[in-house]
């Protein structure tokens, strides 16, 4: 039986939740999916193009007849893809992904077809920031990787719990605020990942 909402067997021993929510799915479309839907258009304005240049030279196609049901066999191929399969993926990737906040760490889990798990530590002098959208509100932190020996060469990376509600993301804030520097000055971001359970 699926453990997946018992969130404390994604943390370490003994690790307690302070704060724990998931991203909206419902909703107006991300970014994302809007870039990815404009594709979509694009395939199925192609099919009905490569349609009516082949059925307004329908006497002429001859030998073309192959090429022509190719491109449009690839064209709705892509419009089915862009327009319906993926919408359903990111939507269920956004049901499949919680958000934690330990007293050490924020941790994302996404168990869409296998767990991954990213524990990232919150820095004592990074800014935490909440971006309003019209509907959602995400909450956005920032991680330098202090592993590079130039200091100019260290990556700075950007995690978010996106798609909040306002209170979610205010009351994720303020407890990714009291955890600031709290698994130490030199912590760095771990990501694992493991087979998803049945």
């Amino acid at each position: 039986m699926s453990n997946i909402y018992d969130l404390s067997v994604f943390l370490e021993p003994q690790e307690k939740i302070l704060w724990q929510g998931m991203p909206q799915a419902a909703g107006s479309s991300p970014w994302s999916l809007k870039i990815i839907q404009a594709f979509g258009y694009f395939g199925l304005f192609a099919f009905g193009f490569f349609l009516l240049i082949g059925l307004a030279n329908w006497d002429e196609l001859g030998e073309a007849l192959g090429i022509w049901l190719t491109f449009l066999g690839l064209s709705l191929a892509i419009a089915f893809a862009f327009l319906i399969v993926m919408p359903k993926v990111v939507r269920s990737s956004l049901k499949a992904t919680n958000y934690i906040v330990t007293p050490t760490h924020a941790v994302i889990v996404q168990h869409l077809w296998q767990t991954q798990i990213s524990r990232i530590p919150v820095p004592e002098n990074e800014e935490i920031v909440i971006y309003r959208d019209q509907n959602f509100h995400t909450v956005r932190f920032y991680h330098y990787d202090n592993r590079a020996a130039n200091p100019e060469n260290r990556v700075y990376r950007v995690y978010q719990f996106e798609r909040l509600t306002p209170t979610d993301a205010a009351t994720a804030a303020k407890v990714l605020e009291t955890i600031r520097g709290q698994a130490g000055p030199d912590a760095q971001p771990v990501f694992s990942s493991r087979p998803k359970s049945t």
